[in-house]
This record gives C-alpha cells, sequence and structure tokens, in this order.
C-alpha cells in the first residue's frame, strides 16, 4: 500500500505538470468587501522589439470565491505541506507546476520554519496538483479553448485577442454616474465625460466642471493635448500607433491614417485600444464620421442609432415612424451589424414602399412637422425636423427640412436667415443650417445629414459656462461679429467654435503677439509665421515656407524629408523632388546643371531601367538567383519563351532584335522601357499581330490579357492565389510571399519610375524597382502579420476580458463560464468601465548609470492621514537595455466608485535593485477626480548616486524621517516610515509582512505589505527564492538580474548585465575590438573621436560617436563595439577627418586592427574645388561632386559642411556616394552633467548614450573629475597616473614614465647610498654626545625609510597601473599606509634638519658656555616628542584617504586619494 502511495505521488508530482506555467496571484484575502481584484492572472502584452511598451496586465476575477460550491471529488491529486516537505518538494518546483504565489509563500514560510511548522496550521494547508486544462488553487478553471504548442500563459492570451476581434453588440456601461443617456439599453462611455458635447440629458452631468480642463497649462518641455493634458514635448510623433494623449493628438497624421485605413483594429486590452478617445479625430476630420458617441468603437455608434430609434416620438402614429423610418433609411433594426451601419439595407423597404405607399402613409398619419428622432442630437436641446410636405421616399436618405432647438442655449448672429417657432422651439431651415454641403457618397442619414447639423449648432451654442465670469479676458477669444467668447485653447484646435469659423482661420489671426499666446499654434523657426498645430506632422502639404534650412520644419516624417533636405541619393535623377529654390539662384533645382553627373551611379544601377541598349547596368543584379541558376557573368535574368522557365540570357543577345524572354524582355524596343511610368506596358504579348504590350500590373491576375495567355502561364499557381480585384500578383508583397518566377517578372515588368525616397547605400542590389505606395499595405508592416483567414468577429460573453470555465463538480460536469476583466473593465462579464488611471514612464539614467538596474515602485496614494496604498506596480529599469522605452501602468483605487473627497497622487520611489539603495522619489498629482480615466505621462531623471537625498524638518515623522521629493519645484516632503509604521507621519503601527532583508514601504488597501525585495528573493512577501538566477544563465561573468515576476516569457524573465567586453541576451557575445594605431604626425590631442556608421536598407544611416582619452605618448586607441557599423570614421582636433574602416556588409569581427596613415585623411570640398565652385550653393556644388573620385584615383573620402562622400568603385568607373553627416553637431552631455567640480561633459552621439567623457579643471583628475590633488602636497597618483598606460609591457610605456623610472632609480640609489652612509658616520659614540649627531643620525635612518617606501610606492603605482597588481585588499592597505608613512618621515626629516639649525644657532649664541650635555638629553626628548606630534598631525591622511576604482573599456584603474 505505501509503494503504491509513494508511486502515485512519483507520477502525478514529477511526470504531471502543466506543459504551460499559469500562476495565480491574489487567491488569499480576508475581506470579500474590501478586496476589489483577487484570482488574477497576469500576463505582458506583445512587445516587438525593444522601443515597444512594456505593459502587464492582470486578469482578474469579479465574482467572489464564496458564490463558487467547488466540490472535491478526489479526481485531482492533493498533498499537504507536510507531504510536500517530506519529498523534498521545493517552491520552485511549486512554481513551475503552477501553484498560486500566495500558496507557494506559504510553502516557503512553512519550510523556514521547520521543523516547528509541522505543529502550525500551515502543515495541513493543500497543494492541488493540475494538468491541463485544468488550473487553479483547486483545479477548478479551465480554458474554455483548446491551446496547444505554447510555452507561456502570454502567447494564449495574445492568440486569443488576435483572432477574436471584438465586435459587441451589447453595451460596455461607466456606471458611477447616473446619466440619462436616453433610449435603454443606451448608457454612457467613459469617453463620452468631458469631450465637448452634451450626452447626458439630466442636466448635462457628463460635461460638469470640465471647464476647468480647458484653464489647464503645460510646463515648458511639455506639449498640451487637445483636451487638457500634458505629455512630456519628447513623446510628440514619436510612435505613430501609440499615442500618449488620451485623444489622440500627439500623433495627429499617424492617427488619423490608422482610423481610416484599419477601422480601429482591436487587439490585447492595452492603452492603445482601451485608454484613447476619438472624439477630437472625429471632429476634426472632414469626411464623414461617428459623432453619437467619443468612442473609438464603430460598434457602439451603430448600438446607440438603434437605441435612438427604438422610441417612437410621442403621438406619432405607428405607421407613420415606420415609414419615416425606411425614408431616411436607418440601419435595419433586425440586422445590428457593422455592415448594415455602413450600408443600410433596403430590402424591405423597398418591398414597403413601393407604389409610393410609404409616402402615403405619412401624408396619411404624419403631423405637419415631426422630430426625428425622439430625441436630441446636440448638447439635449437640438433637434432634426421633417416638414409633411417634403417628404418623399428615395434611394438615398432623405435630406431634412429643419433645424430646432431652444433658443436660450444657442446664440445666432443676424444673418438675414428666416427662424420660426415650432412646438416652443426655435426653428431654421436645413440649408440655412449648415456649414458645408453634405457628403455625395455618404449613405448613412447620421453622419450625411444630422453630422453638418451637429457642427453647425457646435458653431452657435452658448458654452455651459460663464466665460467672461470664470476666465480673464487675456485667457479668451472674442469671436468675430458675435457675443460668443471662447477660450485661446479653443482656438487653432480644429474644431469651429465661432459662428463664422474665424477661430480656425490661421491667416486672420496673424497677429504676432496674439498667436504667441495660442498653444495650439506652431511658430516656423526664423520668421513670424505661424500655423495650426494640427498641421504639424500631419503628412499633407509644407505650411512653413521660410528659408533653405528651415523650409517646412512642420513636416518631420522622412517622407517629407527629400522634399525639403538637399539629397545626394535623389539628385539628378529625372525627377524634382525638392520644393524650395536657393534663395541667391532662383532657377537652380535638383535636376539643373547635371551635365558632370555620371549616366549610372550607385542609385541607379540595377534599379529596373536599362540605361544602356543592352541593359549592362541591370546585370548581376540579384546574387542570390545568379548563384541559383549558375549564371555567368554580365547575364540577364528572365523566363525563357522557348522553355516556360528561368534562365541566364547572356548580355550579346540583349537588345538584338529577336525576342528571346517572356514579354520582350531583353528586348526594350518592342515595349519601350526606358522611361517606364506607372500606367505604361512593358509587357509584349509576342502572339498578338498587332504587337501590343499590356501593362505590367495586370500579370498573374487570373485574366489573360494576351490572347495566349502568355501573361499568366509564366506565373506559378500560387502567385494567383491572392490577386486583388484589379491587379496582380506585383501589387502584392510579392518579395515576401510570391515565388521566384513572380519576383523575376515584377523586377522586369513592374516599375513605376517614381522614386520619392531613395535611402544611402553601398549595396547598388539594394535598388530594387520601385512599387506604388499604398499606405494600407504600407501600415501593415508595420503591424503584426495578420492572418485574416482566421479571424472571428463576434460578440465575446466577456467584453475585452479573458474567458475562463469554471468546473463546479467534474464527476457531474457541473460548469460555468466566468470572465477574467483587464484593469478597464469589471464585471461578472466585463460589462462596466473601471475607474482608473493610465501612467505611462520612460526614464532617463545619469551615464555612469546605464549600467545600473533600478527598481521602481509606482504607488497609487491618497491625501488621507492614513496615506492608504491603493495599488502599486514594481518593475525592472536598465538604461542600457530600455532607454527609450516606455512603461505603461495602470493604476486602480481600493474602492468603486473612488472617494470624490479625496486628492489623490502618484508616489514613485528609486532603488538601486541589487544593492537596496534608495535613490530619489517623485511625487506627481492626479488633478480632475471628476474625469473617469487619468491618462498621464512623464519622463523623469533618475538622480545620479552622487545626488544628495534631502532631507527636512518641515514633516513631524514620528517613526521615520522626512524626505523631501526629487526635482520637486513645491519643496513637496514625506515621511519615509521605518518598517511596521505607516501613515502621514508614520504614526500607524501595523505587522510588516515582507521577509527578512526585504524592504517594507507601506500597507496597501487589502491589508498586505508593500515589500521591496533583495536580488536573491521575489513574490509579494518576498519569500520565493528566484530560482531563475541562481541557474546563473549569464555568461562571461554577467550579473543577472530578474526583471518581472509577471512575464513568463524566457528571454523576459531576467537581464544579463554584461562586462564591458561582452554583450548579447546572455553576454554570449563578445564586442568588437578596434585597435587602431597612429603615428606622431597624425598630432592626436586630449580626446579623439570616434563616429560609427551603419548602413541601414530603406533608412537613413544611423551615426553614433564615441570619444577616447589619449595619454601623452600613447600612439594607439582601443575601443569595443557592440553594434553593427559599415564605417569607422576617426575625428582628430581642427576637425581632421580619416577613415578608419568601410565595409560594404557588416561583418564581425572579434579584433579589427587599423594604422591610420596619411593617405587615410578625408578631405574638405575646399582642398579639392577652385574658389568658384567653393562660392556655388550646395544644390548646385554637388553635382559636381563625382569629378574628384574620377580624377583622383587615391581619394577615398571628402566632406563638406553638410555631406559625407566616399568614392566608390561600380563597375569600370569611380563615382562619389554621399550622406548627411553634421560636422557641427556637438555631443556635450544633454540631460545632466555627469562631471563634478567644473568639468565639462561629453557623452556619445546616440539614441542611448551610455560613456561620457570629462574635460577637467586645473587640480582635479579621475573619470567624473571627483578626485583632487589640493590639500596633498605630494600624490604620485595625480602626477604620474595618468601617464601609464594599461596593459603595456613596462618598457612599452611613454617616454615620460621611462625618464621617470629613471631619474626615480637614480634618486633612490643615491638617497640609499646617501642614508646608510649617514647612518655609519653618525653612529659614533663621540659623535652621539651633541644633540646635532643625534638629529642627524635619525635624520638618516629616516631617509632611508623613505626611500624604501618611496620605492614600494613608486613601483606598486606603476604595476598597478599596467594592471599586474589587482588584489584591492592589498592595494587598499598600501593606500592608507605607505603615503601615510611617507608624508611622516618627509615631515620628520624636515624638523630633524630645522633642530640641527637652531642647535646649531644656539652654540653660536652662547658659544663655549653652550652645554652639549643638556642638549644631548633634550635632543632625545625632541626625537620622541616630533614622532608623536608629526604622527597625530597627519593622522588624518590615512582616515581621510581612500581607493577609488575606475573602469573605462577594458582599462582598470586605481587611485589612491
Amino acid at each position: 500500500m505505501l509503494l503504491a502511495r509513494n508511486l502515485f505521488f512519483f507520477l502525478f508530482i514529477y511526470l504531471g505538470k502543466l506543459e504551460i506555467q499559469i500562476n495565480f496571484h491574489l487567491t488569499d484575502f480576508e475581506d470579500e468587501n474590501n478586496d476589489t481584484q483577487h484570482d488574477c492572472l497576469q500576463a505582458a502584452a506583445r512587445v516587438e522589439d525593444k522601443y515597444d511598451i512594456r505593459q502587464i496586465i492582470s486578469y482578474c476575477i469579479d465574482d467572489w470565491p464564496s458564490k463558487f460550491n467547488i466540490t472535491d471529488t478526489g479526481l485531482d491529486p492533493k498533498f499537504n505541506f507536510s507531504q510536500l516537505s517530506k519529498r523534498n518538494v521545493t517552491t520552485e518546483q511549486l512554481y513551475l507546476w503552477s501553484a498560486p504565489i500566495d500558496l507557494i509563500e506559504e510553502y516557503q514560510l512553512y519550510l523556514n520554519q521547520l521543523p516547528n511548522s509541522d505543529r502550525t496550521l500551515l502543515a495541513s494547508k493543500l497543494f492541488y496538483n493540475c494538468t491541463l486544462p485544468y488550473f487553479g488553487s483547486k483545479c477548478q478553471y479551465k480554458l474554455i479553448t483548446t491551446y496547444v504548442n505554447y510555452t507561456s500563459f502570454n502567447e494564449v492570451v495574445y492568440d486569443y485577442y488576435f483572432f477574436n476581434r471584438y465586435k459587441p453588440t451589447e453595451f460596455t456601461c461607466y456606471s458611477h454616474l447616473e446619466c440619462d443617456r436616453g433610449p435603454s439599453p443606451a448608457c454612457l462611455d467613459w469617453t463620452e465625460i468631458c469631450d465637448g458635447k452634451i450626452d447626458c440629458f439630466n442636466d448635462g452631468v457628463d460635461e460638469k466642471d470640465c471647464w476647468q480642463l480647458k484653464m489647464h497649462q503645460c510646463g515648458e518641455n511639455e506639449f498640451r493635448c487637445s483636451y487638457g493634458q500634458c505629455v512630456p514635448v519628447a513623446f510628440v510623433f514619436d510612435n505613430p500607433f501609440t499615442p500618449d494623449c488620451l485623444d489622440r493628438s500627439d500623433e495627429i497624421h499617424a492617427s488619423l491614417e490608422y482610423l481610416e485605413k484599419f477601422e480601429f483594429v482591436t487587439n490585447e486590452p492595452i492603452f492603445k485600444f482601451e485608454d484613447v478617445s476619438c472624439r477630437w479625430l472625429y471632429n476634426t476630420r472632414s469626411s464623414s464620421t461617428p459623432f453619437l458617441s467619443s468612442s473609438c468603437l464603430y460598434e457602439r455608434e451603430m448600438l446607440l442609432s438603434k437605441a435612438m430609434f427604438s422610441i417612437k416620438p410621442n403621438l406619432l402614429h405607428d405607421e407613420c415612424w415606420t415609414a419615416m423610418k425606411c425614408i431616411i433609411q436607418m440601419p435595419d433594426s433586425l440586422l445590428p451589424t457593422l455592415a448594415n451601419y455602413f450600408q443600410p439595407p433596403r430590402t424591405n423597404c423597398t418591398m414597403l414602399c413601393r407604389n409610393g405607399f410609404c409616402d402615403a402613409m405619412v401624408q396619411k398619419h404624419c403631423p405637419d412637422v415631426m422630430y426625428v428622432p425622439a430625441y436630441p442630437i446636440f448638447n439635449g436641446h437640438g433637434y432634426i425636423g421633417y416638414a409633411k410636405t417634403e417628404t418623399n421616399y428615395r434611394q438615398h436618405p432623405l435630406k431634412p427640412t429643419y433645424i430646432c432647438f431652444d433658443s436660450s442655449r444657442f446664440h445666432i448672429p443676424n444673418d438675414g436667415k428666416t427662424l420660426f417657432i415650432s412646438d416652443n422651439r426655435t426653428c431654421r431651415l436645413y440649408e440655412d443650417a449648415i456649414v458645408n454641403s453634405y457628403y455625395r457618397f455618404e449613405v448613412r442619414w447620421l453622419q450625411r445629414y444630422v453630422l453638418l447639423a451637429e457642427r453647425w449648432l457646435n458653431r452657435v451654442a452658448r458654452p455651459n459656462y460663464n466665460a467672461s465670469s470664470i476666465f480673464s479676458e487675456s485667457s479668451t477669444y472674442q469671436c468675430a461679429n458675435s457675443e460668443k467668447r471662447i477660450l485661446k485653447t479653443q482656438v487653432l484646435d480644429g474644431i469651429s467654435d465661432c459662428y463664422y469659423a474665424d477661430d480656425e482661420n490661421s491667416s486672420k489671426l496673424q497677429d504676432t503677439h496674439f498667436m504667441k499666446q495660442l498653444p495650439n499654434a506652431f511658430k516656423c523657426p526664423g520668421t513670424d509665421q505661424y500655423v495650426p498645430a494640427r498641421q504639424v506632422n500631419d503628412g499633407y502639404k509644407c505650411d512653413c515656407q521660410t528659408s533653405d534650412n528651415t523650409f517646412c520644419a512642420d513636416e518631420m516624417s522622412d517622407r517629407f524629408y527629400f522634399r525639403k533636405k538637399i539629397s545626394f541619393q535623389t539628385i539628378c535623377d529625372n525627377e524634382e523632388h525638392l520644393l524650395w529654390r536657393p534663395t541667391n539662384d532662383s532657377q537652380e533645382t535638383d535636376e539643373t546643371n547635371c551635365e558632370y553627373w555620371p549616366l549610372v551611379h550607385v542609385y541607379n544601377r540595377c534599379d529596373g531601367f536599362w540605361h544602356f541598349p543592352n541593359g549592362s547596368d541591370e546585370v548581376d543584379c540579384d546574387p542570390l538567383l545568379i548563384s541559383l541558376l549558375n549564371c555567368s557573368k554580365n547575364s540577364h535574368i528572365c523566363i525563357s519563351i522557348q522553355t516556360k522557365s528561368l534562365t541566364c540570357l547572356p548580355i550579346e543577345k540583349a537588345n538584338d532584335g529577336v525576342i528571346d524572354c517572356i514579354g520582350a524582355a531583353d528586348e526594350p524596343s518592342f515595349c519601350d522601357r526606358r522611361y517606364q511610368t506607372y500606367g505604361s506596358s512593358p509587357f509584349y504579348c509576342s502572339a498578338n499581330k498587332e504587337s501590343s504590350c499590356i501593362q505590367g500590373n495586370s500579370l498573374c491576375n487570373g485574366i489573360f490579357d494576351c490572347p495566349d495567355g502568355e501573361d499568366e502561364n509564366a506565373c506559378s499557381r500560387d502567385d494567383v492565389k491572392y490577386p486583388t480585384v484589379e491587379s496582380g500578383i506585383c501589387t502584392l508583397n510579392y518579395r515576401l510571399h510570391g515565388s521566384v518566377f513572380a519576383k523575376v517578372l515584377c523586377r522586369l515588368f513592374y516599375n513605376t519610375g517614381k522614386r520619392s525616397e531613395a535611402y544611402f547605400t553601398f549595396d547598388s542590389n539594394s535598388n530594387t524597382p520601385k512599387q506604388p505606395l499604398f499606405y494600407k499595405s504600407d501600415i501593415a508592416e508595420i503591424l503584426p502579420s495578420y492572418r485574416p483567414e482566421k479571424f472571428r468577429f463576434y460578440q465575446q460573453r466577456c467584453h475585452r476580458g479573458f474567458p475562463l470555465q469554471i468546473s463546479f463538480n467534474k464527476d457531474t460536469n457541473l460548469t460555468r463560464d466566468v470572465c477574467l476583466c483587464p484593469p478597464s473593465f469589471y464585471g461578472n462579464t466585463c460589462q462596466y468601465q473601471n475607474q482608473r488611471i493610465s501612467i505611462t514612464l520612460q526614464f532617463r539614467a545619469p551615464s555612469n548609470s546605464s549600467e545600473t538596474p533600478f527598481l521602481f515602485v509606482v504607488s497609487l496614494i491618497d491625501d488621507s492621514d492614513e496615506r492608504l496604498i491603493h495599488s502599486f506596480h514594481q518593475f525592472t529599469y536598465l538604461f542600457a537595455k530600455n532607454c527609450q522605452r516606455k512603461f505603461n501602468l495602470y493604476l486602480l483605487y481600493s474602492t468603486r466608485p473612488k472617494n470624490m473627497h479625496r486628492q489623490y497622487s502618484i508616489q514613485i520611489h528609486i532603488y538601486e535593485q541589487i544593492t537596496l539603495n534608495y535613490r530619489g522619489s517623485f511625487l506627481k498629482s492626479v488633478n480632475y477626480t471628476f474625469l473617469p480615466v487619468h491618462r498621464l505621462a512623464f519622463q523623469l531623471d533618475i538622480p545620479h548616486s552622487n545626488d544628495i537625498i534631502e532631507t527636512c524638518v518641515d514633516q513631524q515623522c514620528l517613526h521615520g524621517k522626512c524626505i523631501k521629493y526629487f526635482n520637486d519645484l513645491n519643496r513637496t516632503s514625506f515621511c519615509q516610515c521605518y518598517e511596521g509604521w505607516s501613515g502621514r507621519y508614520c504614526h500607524i503601527q501595523y505587522k510588516c509582512l515582507c521577509s527578512s532583508r526585504s524592504l517594507c514601504l507601506g500597507k496597501i488597501a487589502n491589508n498586505r505589505s508593500l515589500c521591496v525585495c533583495p536580488i536573491t528573493k521575489i513574490g509579494p512577501r518576498c519569500l520565493i527564492p528566484d530560482y531563475i538566477c541562481q541557474s546563473q544563465p549569464c555568461m562571461n561573468g554577467g550579473t543577472c538580474v530578474r526583471t518581472d515576476e509577471a512575464d513568463l516569457s524566457p528571454d523576459n524573465r531576467f537581464i544579463c548585465i554584461c562586462p564591458k567586453n561582452f554583450f548579447g541576451v546572455r553576454c554570449e557575445l563578445a564586442r568588437t575590438k578596434l585597435l587602431i594605431s597612429y603615428d606622431e604626425s597624425l598630432d592626436p590631442h586630449l580626446v579623439i573621436f570616434i563616429h560609427f556608421i551603419e548602413v541601414q536598407i530603406n533608412n537613413f544611416p544611423i551615426r553614433t560617436t564615441t570619444f577616447k582619452r589619449i595619454l601623452l605618448g600613447q600612439n594607439f586607441i582601443s575601443i569595443y563595439w557592440s553594434f553593427p557599423f559599415h564605417v569607422v570614421l576617426v575625428e582628430l582636433p581642427n576637425q581632421r577627418y580619416y577613415l578608419a574602416l568601410m565595409q560594404k556588409k557588416y561583418t564581425y569581427q572579434r579584433i579589427i586592427e587599423k594604422t591610420l596613415a596619411s593617405s587615410d585623411r578625408c578631405l574638405s570640398v575646399n582642398a579639392l574645388f577652385n574658389e568658384t565652385f567653393r562660392n556655388y550653393h550646395l544644390l548646385r556644388r554637388i553635382k559636381y561632386y563625382h569629378i574628384p573620385c574620377q580624377t583622383n584615383s587615391s581619394l577615398t573620402c571628402f566632406y563638406d559642411d553638410q555631406q559625407f562622400c566616399f568614392c566608390q568603385q561600380l563597375d569600370e568607373q569611380r563615382v562619389a556616394n554621399c550622406f548627411d553627416f553634421d560636422r557641427h553637431s556637438r555631443t556635450t552631455c544633454a540631460r545632466q552633467n555627469d562631471c563634478e567640480n567644473g568639468g565639462n561633459c561629453y557623452e556619445e552621439n546616440s539614441k542611448c548614450p551610455k560613456y561620457f567623457l570629462c574635460e577637467c579643471t586645473e587640480c582635479y583628475y579621475g573619470v567624473r573629475c571627483q578626485l583632487t590633488t589640493n590639500g596633498f602636497s605630494l600624490s604620485l597618483d595625480a602626477i604620474l597616473g595618468f601617464y601609464i598606460h594599461p596593459k603595456i609591457n613596462l618598457f612599452k610605456q611613454s617616454g615620460a614614465v621611462l625618464i621617470s623610472i629613471i631619474v626615480s632609480t637614480v634618486l633612490i640609489i643615491v638617497g640609499l647610498v646617501n642614508g646608510a652612509l649617514s647612518s655609519i658616520t653618525f653612529k659614533s659614540k663621540k659623535l652621539l654626545e651633541s644633540g646635532c649627531a643625534i638629529y642627524l643620525l635619525n635624520s638618516s635612518i629616516i631617509v632611508l625609510l623613505t626611500m624604501i617606501i618611496f620605492t614600494f610606492k613608486f613601483w606598486i603605482l606603476i604595476l598597478t597601473q599596467i594592471e599586474t597588481i589587482r588584489n584591492k585588499s592589498f592595494l587598499k592597505i598600501e593606500c592608507i599606509c605607505i603615503d601615510f608613512i611617507l608624508r611622516s618621515c618627509l615631515a620628520m626629516d624636515q624638523w630633524l634638519t630645522s633642530f640641527v639649525s637652531i642647535e646649531r644657532a644656539f652654540v653660536t649664541i652662547k658659544g663655549v658656555s653652550f652645554n652639549q650635555k643638556q642638549a644631548q638629553v633634550a635632543a632625545k626628548y625632541v626625537v620622541c616628542v616630533l614622532f608623536f606630534l608629526i604622527i597625530s598631525t597627519n593622522i588624518h591622511d590615512p582616515i581621510h584617504r581612500s581607493l577609488y576604482e575606475e573602469n573605462e573599456d577594458d582599462e582598470k584603474r586605481f587611485w589612491c586619494i
């Protein structure tokens, strides 16, 4: 029996674990009335690259477990803690077996208390060992859909949201505001609060107090979002599909494009889908848009319109109402689908209204004027009216007759239009009340007619607040010819608020003083011209018409770069790109004066055009196909007209009048492809007697355009699998999906000839034939590769939640579906929208902390004396890996709804993760408590390690200390409480549940403790050993740091902090070591700058600049580099550039050695051209840049103020190849000066600078100028240290070091000889009868000791700096003792010499009466007293002397200061 039990245990414990890991959080709770989140699963949002936003989402069950009566049927094996411990089961195993986190921590606590723990209640605690598909604390949960081949729960969640697109047929509601939203089931959406439009018919409560947002002012380095939120300027236009403004106004053009092309494709419930409003986008679009709601889900508009027309107007006859719905063609209420919303079905209405039946019913049953719908369409007071006499059934929606409104809430200037009263409402003809003509191709009644009326009513509506009494006159704008006054924040915001739209007409507002005050105005650099901020980077046109350098400053996208900047790649390419002309030559363009531009160059070689009759510039352009077909050199690749297979055509057969290839690809004269443009006909149908040519985009579209089907027979079957309606395979992404045949055909026959963008490259093979720009395809490549055939669109029961199935009794198969809700929703089906704070954080670390892992603790607190922590997040940040990454966090309130009388704040604490040293804290206020969702974004600078943490006395912290928040202008402070205390004044005692060696930061709302774990522990209470880093996954001496417990992806569980010489996820790769040597003739100075250039495909080159300190006599430098690079430029003083390395394709090499010579120098164009050429504008001068390469065979590179050029061999000629290079860009530290004592700081020029260099002032030295020679009479470290080259043989050191060795050796020998002889001389008993002899004897001994100590000090310094001695303990002892002894010996010798002089003075004065015996006795006392005095006066030296260690690349130095 015992054997069977043990076997049973083995099978289930060691073999029956889950295939994927699913650990529940928050499974232990004390009070179901207080805890709002429990039984949570955490998943990381999908991350595509290192710049994607990091977000961990908690999916929690809203139903309490007490509602679930789980029957234990005995099918799932269970073991108590006592049984587990006797079988040596570890917490690591429980963690991998998907045990709840709380249970794992309790088991670890049980193990920590052994052997006494068997007598506690923990011994009987049960662990259920589940197997998929079941999991949970009692194996009660089950995944509804069968998932296989997943490695983590993250993948399960991502695929669920990826393939199940949210298309709701029911509302989700914001229930924390009592709102009359109209007919049931319509309800309020959180985006409809403070969206500028009254949606609640009960006194417009959704817009109450929202005027405060209009007053909100932003800081100097902040961008004001349209609705009032402030975000860092650095966040604007930084990620086109992830806005930081709640209204998406920081990513204007991308948001519009995304909305138009993708109709808001939903995915995981993350910020960019859940925490955005589309009201601003809807209001600023000129085309038809939804307007009933500000939600970005079109389905909500459909549901609201259905609810709106579900109620018949009072006293309106049923037949009248039915007929009117058909006449205006509202969506069919029986078919509430998105398709019906966009294209309303007319089948039922067609049958009903035939033969004029609907018109007859209207005339018979309807009143003279009727309001459709029954509810107002604008601000609770605007109605659409129809006159019975104007109704007529048509195939298009019927245009309204009137717009009626409450005149007390609207002000219409006297414009001569007719007004009349109907049903106590003021009415106006519809034609007189629209601002634009209706949209001809719009079939939806709401968007075709009502939207125009709504925008007109917005112009005449009176604000729901008294602007003149609330706001000062200086902050408002008086609308032209109207009594209406609006805020300046509403001017140029894209929404017309004035009757004559003068608030949006920038041409009428060009008053410089006034425009300066507008937050929505963008000033064009160098002029007084202002343009609306919404037009900045809108992708449409250049609004800033300024001079050469600042032209089109409002457009920053790559698409406009080539239209406003001189680009070598687009010069003389037969298409004019630049939109401006030089001020001194208005006739000069990028296509004039091209007579010296070669016919074939790097950027038209292999571009799909035959620039020579035999196409010699298009041979050998596809190395992969050439090697596949084993083609000889100078061959064209085409499809043989005879064999219908790929063939290599010798260049001799090209353009010989005989067709050898399908489509006459080898005979350009048949279909002239020399000047091919989009829509041309380059494919020759050989079977057609009329010799016709067809369009290249017709290939492989399934239609025979050639009589014999030649255009289709050449294609693979797979190529015609997904043709577009009007085009073939070439209009799709054939390079990714097409066959080899498709690649060849499209290269030969589908080339638009348009090259709006061209980027620097060394490889002419990258000049693939240009394809037309389809934004939809372009954007789709940015997004994940969707597989539409697997999408499912339906109303999920859990809305945006994740569905599970709970099993009550496995014997009877009694189950129920439950929902795990993301933070933005709650309810048993996630049907309610949650109050929340959505915070985006980005950090910048000091350069000296780029490899320091930080732990951030972000918590939501209130202003009560308890300082309750409502919710919090912890995460690890390493600048070297996450420098540009943003972190998205949800912070939830502990109660629903939140306490409107409390003031909430976000508190951010920073700790060094390895040591848990405290770095500082930030406080960010959460203003405007009436908002349902707070969208906040901050960019924070991590305090420097040397920054003093300011304490204060303005708070009475009873059991803690007062700390000031970092970088807080208001000098706000808080009490940092000791363990076990919390509250505003650390006056509330509580039991800290954190493990030992962890930090306890306070009490959370659910009676838990907020614990900060040491690097070896994880878990809410820091009880679980970190088994990930215990396995030492980092290689080559890297340090493992756990990142996030919630992210179970194998590559994201930890990060490795690599030594200087290694990089990679696990420090598995050695950095490239670049050794550059040079001779003295190059005259390097203190600093050499090294520019690494990485050439990208279809993108601009990446330039990264670093630097090296040059020591006296040093003739080489070494740089360790971990990024790809194609070019290395060395910059010496006076901007002298040398080409150290150039490689066409990047090849990883462990060590690269290069000796710079004068022939490697890159010349300035001033040295290559005469004064006439030098005085040309760059736009003209650049067209002659090929000449130096063609006339000077030894020239490798040259430069001007804006371009850096290389001479490159292309076929039989040398041509120039240039890219943008700003020689004057400075590398001074942009964020924070890490240099101390007034040193100048320089950092590498990259997006994520990791290294910095300090230029120290006099008497200071060290990497940060932190070391000084002030106060020290002698310091060998300061005098000689920097002249010693680390890791260099002693005999290869600089001349200064070798001379120092020679001179010191001579001095040491002389000193030793002198000391020894003096000691022998003054050791005589007769001489010792005098005091002077005693002084001189001791001085001789001191000299000997000084020479010996100096010898030790000198050689220890040299051997330490050349890294022969590395023992830090020995060096620390030497630093403290040797310098102290040496200083004392020198002082002792000087005093002894002084007393010799004193005694001789006495002898001279007293003469024969001098008492020599007394002098002898006095000398002995003096020597003893001197010894103690000198020791006591120099004792400060060892006390304040320290050993400093500095690491710079592969150099390690120790300084004794």
